[in-house]
């Protein structure tokens, strides 16, 4: 039975049986049901190819998967340009949550 081992990784690009490269993203826990460390964007979910190539800027993008768990490229330089692109934007992410959450933990109204 396959099992999943504790990691840093946060994506796995393997050759698709279909042809072109599979870029999975890697759950959070062992056992899958909290999502992904870091899944596809939302804004490329579900979307046409077309869309997803100007989206993503990844030219070979053929599919993202509706719930964000997987995206399919026709190379393996698309695939690990996938995998950056969404390790950029989820930082850029990350960032302008904490930026928020500094600006929500500001100084109180009318203190001087």
């Amino acid at each position: 039975k396959p099992v999943l081992v504790e990691s840093a990784a946060e994506f796995v690009v393997f050759p698709s049986p279909r042809g072109g490269y599979s870029v999975q993203c890697v759950p959070k826990s062992y056992s899958g049901k909290t999502g992904q460390k870091i899944p596809m964007p939302a804004a490329w979910r579900g979307k046409p190819v077309e869309e997803l190539a100007r989206l993503s800027g990844v030219e070979d993008i053929r599919f993202c998967h509706a719930s964000g768990f997987m995206c399919s490229v026709g190379s393996l330089q698309g695939a690990l340009a996938i995998c950056q692109k969404v390790q950029m934007l989820h930082a850029e992410k990350e960032k302008a949550k904490e930026a928020r959450g500094e600006a929500e933990k500001g100084p109180a109204a009318g203190a001087v």
